[in-house]
């Protein structure tokens, strides 16, 4: 996801955006986890500084980054017009995942591609305008378990659960799942906006989607 706003910040980049870092022309990466499809991308290098957890890091170290810049949860990372914020989620043991809270001006926005929680719910979305979460599933969580470890995907149900709870109105569903690219779009809507009830105005995002905050 690339956020304009004077300067470009871009959250992930995964493997379908290899050979495209130049077009895009970001300011800075956050990465929110080292799985393919999130930062993949990579592997072509960059002179951009990448901003990645110190998991991350460690599994990305054989991509020709020359600027790594490693965070810790909580910390805030002032970036031009940017007050990014990095959080612990719930998604994969191998790659540990983490969520972005990203702030310009007075607009908020929270980014978790792939979830199944927050460790902090209530620090993390007090005070979120925009909620960007997990379409990998819609009502049927797609979560397993090794040891006491879990791993995979929540619903859809459940993040815009969060968002009613936290007086969220505004969700965009991205990095979608084969349950969701394989309905009618006029279909999919119906059923999000039935999940959403009146409370939320909840988008199901395609590529090349243009918002303005």
């Amino acid at each position: 996801m690339l956020i304009s706003h004077g300067k470009r910040l871009l959250l992930d980049a995964g493997q379908t955006w290899k050979g495209k870092l130049r077009t895009l022309a970001p300011d800075w990466i956050a990465i929110t986890h080292a799985h393919p499809d999130h930062a993949f991308a990579l592997e072509e290098g960059t002179d951009v500084p990448v901003y990645v957890s110190e998991e991350s890091r460690a599994l990305l170290a054989r991509f020709p980054v020359r600027r790594f810049r490693v965070f810790d949860d909580g910390d805030e990372l002032r970036l031009g017009p940017f007050r990014v914020r990095p959080y612990d989620v719930v998604h994969s043991i191998r790659a540990p995942a983490v969520g972005f809270r990203v702030t310009a001006d007075r607009t908020t926005v929270v980014y978790n591609p792939d979830i199944i929680s927050i460790i902090d719910e209530d620090r993390v979305l007090t005070g979120v305008d925009v909620f960007i979460g997990d379409g990998a599933s819609l009502t049927r969580p797609i979560v397993r378990r090794r040891g006491t470890a879990l791993f995979g995907h929540t619903t859809v149900r459940a993040q815009l659960n969060w968002c009613k709870r936290h007086q969220i109105h505004r969700a965009y569903i991205v990095h979608c799942g084969k349950q969701l690219v394989t309905m009618k779009p006029a279909e999919l809507q119906r059923r999000v906006d039935e999940l959403a009830g009146s409370t939320i105005r909840a988008i199901v995002a395609r590529d090349g989607l243009d918002v303005e905050l």
